[in-house]
């Protein structure tokens, strides 16, 4: 699963990984880290909570080009945030999936959709036969 999250840099610590059993004990593992030189801080990328609450209130109906709009808004608050903005964007179209996502399947959540438009008579469906 993709992850927004990026990996510590690694370098050639001279570190060592220790595992092992105790010999009284099957159940009993001892582990030892060592390092000679140390890796740098994780830096926290979460999306701070006051953030997400601007996410929240977004209308699914805007434009994808506002979230443009958005970062430019959180950005005054984080001119340097650790997060990104496809984190920021990533999060907000996750919240608003379920006013168009109606299964899993794509296809289906398409097919499901329109059934629903033409309910109103104010839309007409039209299907063009594919080949196969």
């Amino acid at each position: 699963k993709q992850r927004d999250k990026a990996q510590m840099s690694t370098f050639e610590c001279q570190g060592w990984l220790t595992i092992w059993a105790s010999p009284d004990d099957d159940s009993e593992y001892f582990i030892r880290i060592r390092h000679q030189e140390c890796h740098q801080k994780y830096v926290c990328i979460d999306i701070p909570d006051d953030v997400k609450q601007i996410i929240r209130i977004i209308p699914s109906c805007v434009h994808i080009r506002y979230e443009l709009s958005l970062w430019k808004e959180i950005l005054k608050s984080y001119p340097e945030p650790a997060f990104s903005q496809k984190a920021v964007y990533n999060l907000w179209a996750k919240q608003n999936q379920s006013e168009w996502r109606r299964t899993e399947n794509e296809l289906e959540s398409a097919k499901i959709l329109l059934a629903e438009f033409t309910k109103d008579s104010r839309y007409q469906l039209d299907t063009i036969p594919l080949a196969d």
